[in-house]
């Protein structure tokens, strides 16, 4: 579903008068732009809001933000209540889930694995580069950096002007492997088991043969190829290597875990809309 679309005075303004000036916003701008296309997307999306469910996401996620980026500021977890397999962040750390994605992971772990991968590009700043990225290739939006409350609140007005995150979540093979990367070191550093990230992958490839349709919006931003599982595992066979650790077999779930996802299960069917990007 398309997000509605607002006029932009201050940016038309500030082009006719020749004052556009492409820049990259610094940490506390890229925050704000995150929680202003967060605020958009909370009123556009269909959002789960069960305490239970919503309160188990925020707290799995922050055991993993506590050893991935510990000197960033919070993060919010946020659960779509949609059937699509997808999970998405936008910058300054606000990540989405769906619910389709939830209800077909395996484990705890594994469901860990999405985020800690979602942390990592927003630790590394992926969605900001490629907005960056398509300013200075003369694709997608301008940034305008000519004052500084203009960076934080007008990037975001532009952003979901011409798309949402989809400005924020087209990433290249790179920040995959990247974001893959820290994922397996995240889990491993948070104490959880990283067979998980080629598990999940695995899982995922396996739902995509069955149904391409449920990943419509997820391929566009995270391709499930077989050199992302092959990279992950070598990833995880060097960690349980150092740690003196068998790695042939799956990752467990556990009890709470499988009591939050009969609660999602219980729920009313997720609405027809559409989840973004």
């Amino acid at each position: 579903m398309p997000l509605r679309r607002r006029r932009l005075r201050p940016l038309a303004l500030l082009a006719a008068a020749g004052v556009l000036v492409a820049c990259t916003p610094d940490a506390a701008q890229e925050r704000a732009l995150g929680a202003e296309a967060a605020a958009q997307y909370d009123a556009q999306l269909d959002l789960v809001r069960d305490p239970a469910l919503t309160g188990y996401l925020q707290a799995l996620g922050d055991s993993l933000v506590r050893v991935a980026d510990p000197d960033g500021g919070p993060y919010r977890f946020a659960l779509v209540n949609s059937a699509d397999i997808n999970a998405f962040a936008l910058p300054g750390g606000f990540i989405y889930v769906n619910r389709g994605l939830v209800e077909r992971v395996a484990s705890r772990d594994e469901l860990a694995s999405v985020l800690a991968h979602e942390i990592g590009h927003v630790v590394h700043r992926h969605g900001v580069d490629q907005m960056v990225a398509r300013q200075r290739t003369g694709i997608g939006m301008t940034i305008v950096c000519f004052f500084v409350d203009v960076c934080s609140t007008g990037i975001a007005q532009v952003a979901i002007e011409v798309g949402g995150s989809a400005l924020f979540a087209k990433y290249g093979r790179d920040d995959e492997r990247e974001a893959d990367a820290d994922a397996v070191a995240t889990l491993a550093a948070a104490g959880m088991d990283p067979r998980a990230v080629p598990a999940m992958l695995r899982t995922l490839k396996a739902a995509e043969q069955r149904d391409p349709t449920l990943f419509d919006a997820m391929l566009g931003s995270h391709p499930l190829t077989a050199e992302r599982v092959e990279r992950t595992q070598r990833a995880v066979d060097s960690v349980l290597a150092v740690r003196g650790r068998p790695g042939d077999a799956a990752p467990r779930g556990d009890e709470a875990f499988a009591r939050i996802v009969t609660r999602l299960r219980a729920l009313p069917a997720p609405s027809t809309r559409r989840a973004l990007p």
